[in-house]
């Protein structure tokens, strides 16, 4: 498993991994990726659900609730992703509330 370390445009530090898992015997290599998160245990557990799914599906296998967990990684990168929208479009009212603050200001 390989971890990755970036920052995004607001200086959030985030998260992420890469998995591969092999076995020669059965011929099955699956690779699998995690989304960027700010929670180092929640992009962990997303590479290791990834690869649980593609294993599952190449061995034609299933869990029964295995859905519910998919859902529950698509919503947690849903609220990310609302979080993310709130702080651009704060930042965008920032920016306007300064350029008016520079205006009067004649700078």
């Amino acid at each position: 498993m390989e971890r990755r370390v970036v920052f995004n445009n607001y200086g959030q530090k985030l998260f992420a991994f890469k998995a591969r898992l092999c076995c020669d015997e059965k011929e099955i290599e699956v690779y699998a990726e995690s989304c960027y998160c700010p929670d180092e245990a929640r992009a962990r557990e997303d590479v290791a659900f990834k690869i649980l799914d593609k294993l599952l599906i190449q061995t034609g296998h299933s869990i029964c609730d295995f859905n519910y967990r998919k859902l529950c990684v698509a919503q947690q990168r849903i609220d990310e992703l609302e979080r993310l929208l709130e702080a651009e479009s704060k930042c965008e009212r920032l920016q306007s509330e300064l350029e008016v603050y520079k205006k009067h200001m004649d700078f």
